[in-house]
């Protein structure tokens, strides 16, 4: 009987999930710094389960549920954060999943591609938009 190198069957999966697999969660983020000053963590569904990937921790999984995978890694909400982007969830689905750190002020972020808007006090809200009534500006809010 053959036997197989972990690390070699570690390495072809990590490479089908992340060549094969639909990204289904993408918390997108640039602190405006240098270097290392931009990057995403994404969750991956690869046959069923879920993947979670970012810079700082590689490939980890599978998890049964994106519930699951989405740790804090994926749902912390900075003055970084720039966007967020779910198959799977609604924006107001996310919003109830986020946890605002360290907020200095008011932060806008675009979830599922809607204006949001997030306050220090963890509260969020969908950003007004401009109507084209009577030069009015729509408020939405949830």
């Amino acid at each position: 009987m053959r036997e197989f190198d972990t690390g070699t069957c570690a390495e072809i999966l990590s490479e089908l999930i992340l060549e094969q697999g639909e990204i289904v969660y993408g918390l997108y983020w640039d602190s405006g710094g240098p270097a290392a000053g931009g990057g995403c963590e994404v969750v991956y569904k690869f046959r069923g389960y879920y993947w979670t990937y970012s810079d700082y921790e590689g490939l980890q999984g599978p998890y049964p549920c994106l519930n699951e995978a989405l740790s804090s890694a994926f749902t912390t909400v900075t003055d970084a954060t720039e966007s967020i982007r779910c198959s799977e969830l609604s924006s107001k689905e996310i919003t109830e999943r986020l946890e605002p750190y360290d907020l200095e002020c008011t932060k806008r972020i675009v979830i599922n591609g809607e204006d949001w808007v997030v306050t220090p006090e963890g509260h969020f809200m969908k950003k007004s938009i401009p109507g084209n009534r009577r030069n009015k500006v729509i408020r939405i809010y949830e």
